[in-house]
C-alpha cells in the first residue's frame, strides 16, 4: 500500500512539473490585463502619443467603480494595461505584441496606431488566439484575408469623411473641390471615398494630387490650384508637418480658398497656423452629447490633461475602451474565445449610439464635422446644427 501511493505521489508530482502553468487558469484571476503598443515615440508620436496617459486614465476611472464584473468569478476585477512604445514601426509592434503573447495572464489585446501598424500586430493575434481590438484602423488590406481574433471600431477609410457631403449641399455656397492627399493607403482610401461622395451629389473635383510623405515644397501645387480655383482645398495626410507645411506654404503665397478641410486636423496644426487655423474645417471622433459615456470620455480627457480637439483620436480609443468592457462583460468570462465570440457577435450602445461590427470585421464608428472657431475646435454636428455653426473663411 505505501508503495503504491508512493508512486501515484511521484506520478502527481511530476504531472504538476509538467503542467504547472496552465493551472494557473484554475485560479481566480487578480485583475484584467490589457496588452498593447502606442508610439511614444517617432512620427506618430504626436497623433497618439499622450494615448498611454489616457487608457490609463480610464482604467483608473473604471476602478474607482469596482472594475469590470466578471459573472464567472462572481465579482468585478480591476483593469490594468501593459503598454509598450512601438515607436511608430510595424517590426517593433510585432516583436512586443509576440513578447505579451507569452504572458498567460493578458487576456485581450488592444491594437497599435495606424492600418499599417495594425497589420503587423493583428497576425500576433491570430497566430496565438489572442482577441484583439483594433482603434485607428480601418484600411481594406487589413481585412482582405480572414482572421478572426481581430475585429475593427472604425467604418471602412473610404467613408470617413462621409458626413461632410451632405453639410455643404444643404448649405451650398460651394461648387467645385481639390484634393492634396498624403501617399498612404489609409490617405488615399479615405480621399477615393470622398471624391466619389462629392461626384454622386453633383460637386466637381477640379484638381487631385498624390504626394509622398517626405514632401516639403508645395508650390508646384500651389501653382495649380491657383489655375483650377477650387472653392475648397482638402488635405489628408496623418503627418502633422505634411498638413502644416503645406498650409503654411499656401498662407505665404497669399492663396486664399473658400474653404479648407483637414482630415487629421489637431491643435499642432493650430499652434502651427495661428490666426490663420481660423475656420478650418475638419473631422473628430466625438460629438457634443450629454450620455454617461459623453461624460465619461470628458472626464478621462480632463484628468489626462488635454481636450478631445487637441487630440482627435482620442475619440476612438474611448469606443475602443468601452467596446473591450463590453465584451468583458457580456461574455462573464476572460476565455479567449468566448471573449472573441462576443466582439463579433455583440450589439452595443456607445454615446448613445449603434456599435457592432460587420461581417468583414469593420467596426460603425464614423468621424463627425468640426471646425476651429476663436483658436479652438468646436462640434459641429447633427447637420441642422452644423449648417448654422459652419463659417467659410
Amino acid at each position: 500500500m505505501k508503495r503504491k501511493m508512493s508512486v501515484f505521489c511521484l506520478v502527481f508530482l511530476m504531472a504538476v512539473a509538467i503542467i504547472g502553468p496552465d493551472l494557473t487558469w484554475a485560479e481566480d484571476p487578480k485583475e484584467i490585463k490589457i496588452g498593447a503598443t502606442i508610439a511614444l515615440s517617432g512620427r506618430f508620436k504626436g497623433i497618439v502619443g499622450t494615448f498611454k496617459t489616457l487608457g490609463n486614465e480610464w482604467a483608473g476611472l473604471i476602478n474607482e467603480r469596482g472594475g469590470i464584473y466578471v459573472k464567472e468569478y462572481g465579482k468585478k476585477l480591476p483593469i490594468k494595461f501593459e503598454i509598450y512604445d512601438d515607436a511608430s514601426k510595424p517590426e517593433n509592434a510585432r516583436k512586443y505584441y509576440e513578447k505579451m503573447a507569452t504572458d498567460p495572464s493578458i487576456s485581450f489585446f488592444m491594437g497599435p496606431f495606424s492600418s499599417f501598424i495594425s497589420n503587423a500586430a493583428t497576425t500576433v493575434a491570430g497566430k496565438h488566439k489572442i482577441p484583439m481590438q483594433m482603434v485607428c484602423a480601418n484600411d481594406a488590406v487589413l481585412f482582405e484575408k480572414p482572421n478572426y481574433w481581430r475585429v475593427g471600431v472604425l467604418v471602412p477609410a473610404e467613408d470617413e469623411w462621409e458626413r461632410l457631403v451632405p453639410i455643404y449641399k444643404k448649405k451650398g455656397g460651394v461648387k467645385t473641390f481639390a484634393t492634396i492627399t498624403m501617399d498612404t493607403l489609409h490617405n488615399k482610401g479615405a480621399i477615393k471615398g470622398f471624391e466619389e461622395d462629392l461626384k454622386k451629389n453633383g460637386f466637381e473635383v477640379v484638381y487631385s494630387v498624390v504626394a509622398p510623405p517626405p514632401t516639403k515644397n508645395f508650390a508646384p501645387m500651389i501653382i495649380k490650384l491657383r489655375k483650377a480655383k477650387p472653392d475648397v482645398v482638402c488635405i489628408e495626410a496623418l503627418s502633422p508637418a505634411f498638413t502644416i507645411g503645406f498650409l503654411k506654404q499656401m498662407r505665404e503665397a497669399g492663396y486664399k480658398p473658400k474653404e479648407i478641410i483637414v482630415g487629421h486636423v489637431t491643435k499642432h496644426v493650430i499652434d502651427a497656423l495661428g490666426p490663420y487655423a481660423e475656420n478650418i474645417t475638419g473631422l473628430a471622433y466625438y460629438y457634443d452629447g450629454d450620455t454617461q459615456d459623453h461624460k465619461d470620455f470628458l472626464e478621462i480627457l480632463r484628468r489626462s490633461g488635454f481636450t478631445w480637439g487637441e487630440y482627435m483620436e482620442s475619440g476612438i480609443r474611448f469606443w475602443a475602451y468601452t467596446r473591450i468592457k463590453q465584451a468583458i462583460e457580456k461574455a462573464g468570462t476572460l476565455d479567449r474565445k468566448k471573449i472573441m465570440d462576443t466582439l463579433w457577435n455583440m450589439k452595443t450602445k456607445i454615446m448613445g449610439l449603434d456599435s457592432f461590427v460587420t461581417p468583414e470585421g469593420y467596426g460603425a464608428l464614423g468621424a463627425w464635422p468640426c471646425q476651429v472657431q476663436g483658436g479652438k475646435f468646436v462640434s459641429i454636428w447633427p447637420l441642422d446644427k452644423a449648417v448654422k455653426l459652419h463659417n467659410y473663411r
